[in-house]
């Protein structure tokens, strides 16, 4: 990347401009000019001017590809030139020098990447910025690279957007992480991430009903698999050692939901998924009558099942249903969108799986 910085205002009661030369095709025909406030001095101003092939970026975006048609002021210059070596300054002042700087060297198969790993800011200018030109499929599997970082933090301070990022990038993996991520450990309302600042694009409303559905559906799986336990369990009374008390695993089953229900760990519980099966699983360890299981008779089939197991298996297996995610394509508005994870997704467990021709 070459970079040639020159000032341009010798007056010190005005602002310091410098521009700055970045060739990512020395032999473009156009100079994209934005202004650069990424790593500049205060009371200074930097315009980037980023060389570029109009042709490429026409391929890429259907924006770049109408601005550059003889209807557009930037279209007619590039014809009408005397000199072909010659460049056209084309202004973008409203847009983000980070995200235009990032797409520019992968519309042109450079490497943006060499001098060390890409911030999330850059990430954030790379989505508004593509989704602006509308190329975001440009980006849609290496933001899988790019993005894998972040994807754990998704949800949390400073991170909220990335959700949104992953649906602009289109990306089914990514997406299906993030909101697996956002099942599992987000506990308040999902709406939160409809309004993200810095974007003017917001999700479907069809992917918080989506997620407050599958959250929901989750935490009453649980549940339910304890009162289902608790009713197939030996009604047989047995003393426990030590104690003037007799119990059975019914009766134990009851009182450890009981003990549950007082502490408000129930399926409506301002809780995480991870959050309330680790209260369970450690509830399980700590509840006292869950140290006998027996009730004495060997003919009994009920107690042959092991049922702090049974409630720990129950636990896991609400986690599995929170890991599958969504998929961004069945969000899609456009009429007969097949899910890009072939039904693998929390859509799938409520349609049921179709088949993939």
């Amino acid at each position: 990347m070459a970079v040639a910085l020159q000032s341009t205002n010798n007056d010190p009661s005005q602002a310091l401009v410098k521009i700055g030369e970045y060739e990512i095709d020395p032999n473009g025909d156009v100079h994209l000019a934005l202004k650069d406030n990424t790593y500049i001095s205060p009371g200074e101003e930097l315009t980037a001017r980023l060389r570029v092939s109009s042709k490429i970026l026409s391929i890429a975006s259907p924006v770049f590809k109408a601005m550059f048609s003889p209807h557009f002021r930037e279209g007619s210059e590039l014809r009408s030139r005397q000199d072909i070596t010659s460049t056209v300054e084309v202004p973008l002042p409203e847009d983000e020098f980070l995200g235009m700087w990032y797409l520019c060297h992968v519309f042109h198969h450079r490497d943006p990447w060499q001098d060390g790993e890409v911030t999330y800011t850059a990430i954030e200018s790379m989505a508004r910025m593509s989704h602006k030109y509308d190329c975001t499929h440009v980006l849609q599997h290496s933001c899988e690279v790019l993005m894998r970082p972040f994807l754990p933090k998704a949800g949390s301070k400073g991170y909220e957007s990335v959700i949104l990022v992953a649906y602009i990038f289109n990306s089914p993996e990514v997406f299906r992480v993030v909101t697996a991520n956002l099942l599992a450990n987000h506990a308040g309302n999902f709406h939160s991430f409809r309004k993200i600042a810095g974007f003017d694009i917001q999700l479907p409303d069809s992917v918080f009903l989506a997620l407050e559905e599958h959250r929901t559906k989750a935490r009453n799986a649980l549940f339910t698999r304890i009162e289902t336990i608790s009713q197939r369990t030996c009604a047989t009374t047995y003393w426990v050692p030590n104690t003037q008390a007799e119990y059975c695993q019914k009766t134990t089953v009851y009182h450890f939901r009981k003990m549950l229900h007082d502490a408000f760990i129930v399926p409506s519980s301002p809780w995480s998924l991870v959050a309330l099966c680790k209260i369970v699983r450690l509830s399980l360890d700590w509840f006292p009558p869950f140290q006998s299981w027996r009730c004495g008779r060997p003919e009994c089939p009920s107690c042959k099942v092991d049922v702090k197991m049974e409630l720990r298996r129950a636990s896991e297996e609400t986690m599995v249903m929170a890991m599958k995610g969504l998929c961004v394509g069945c969000f899609d508005l456009l009429e007969g969108e097949r899910c890009l994870l072939g039904r693998m997704c929390v859509r799938g467990d409520v349609d049921g799986a179709d088949d993939i021709t």
